[in-house]
């Protein structure tokens, strides 16, 4: 009975506490992913202003050169100086920031060819005009197919990283939605075998209470009966023997 008892005692304590950590264990891990995830929205929001930086720069170069063809005064290349390097710096920021995607790697690795030929084509435009020489239309052109071949490069890195987020949040979406009715189930199911534990242990401590009441009622029927038996021994001792032991 005491076996019983201290089994089912281990048992309801021990499945109580596996479905505990089971549960914390989920809650922690959704919480993890869900940190996860912001961090890589973070991650490729910034690639996105990076990348958005990049473009901008030769852009504003493309502008200032334009404006320089067009009226030839030199306060219109302002936007020109220095943006080589603004756009070098937002490049590196990407690369960085992607380094551990070969496939965005190789992306960066095409449109930092095309932007070296983009700023070449500028720069050349750019001194010609200042040697008063005419402007060549087929630089130019190649100038604008250069430009639109980095557009379309920006932006398909900016969807790749998108995609890729969208890829690494689908689990945490998943797990996010059915971690709360995992909580749930185990909870109730915590609950269940609770009360069915703590029933059948009630009941072994009641039949382990009936058990030693009985004992006990014995154990006073046995006494009261030798108390009897010694009583009797003791008249039949002094020569009574008209004295007998009630069986009952």
């Amino acid at each position: 009975m005491a076996n019983n008892f201290r089994r089912n005692l281990q048992r309801g304590f021990g499945i109580s506490m596996f479905l505990l950590i089971a549960t914390a264990a989920a809650s922690f891990y959704s919480i993890y992913k869900l940190v996860d995830s912001s961090e890589w929205v973070d991650h490729t929001n910034e690639v996105i202003r990076e990348s958005e930086n990049l473009i901008s720069s030769v852009k504003d170069a493309e502008t200032a050169q334009r404006g320089f063809l067009l009226t030839r005064q030199a306060d219109f290349l302002e936007p020109y100086h220095g943006s080589y390097d603004r756009t070098m710096a937002a490049f590196r920021n990407v690369k960085r920031l992607t380094v551990d995607n070969p496939e965005q790697q190789d992306n960066l690795d095409t449109l930092e060819v095309i932007i070296n030929k983009r700023y070449n084509i500028l720069e050349q435009s750019i001194s010609e005009t200042k040697q008063g020489l005419e402007t060549n239309v087929f630089v130019l052109r190649d100038g604008k197919n250069y430009m639109e071949q980095s557009r379309l490069l920006v932006k398909k890195i900016q969807n790749a990283e998108q995609k890729l987020m969208v890829k690494r949040t689908n689990t945490q979406t998943l797990f996010a939605k059915y971690t709360p009715i995992l909580i749930v189930i185990t909870s109730l199911l915590s609950l269940v075998l609770t009360l069915f534990f703590f029933r059948k242990i009630m009941n072994d401590f009641s039949e382990k209470n009936d058990l030693s009441q009985s004992l006990a009622r014995k154990d006073r029927e046995i006494h009261d009966r030798l108390t009897l038996i010694d009583r009797i021994a003791g008249e039949i001792a002094k020569g009574d023997y008209s004295v007998r032991v009630d069986s009952k």
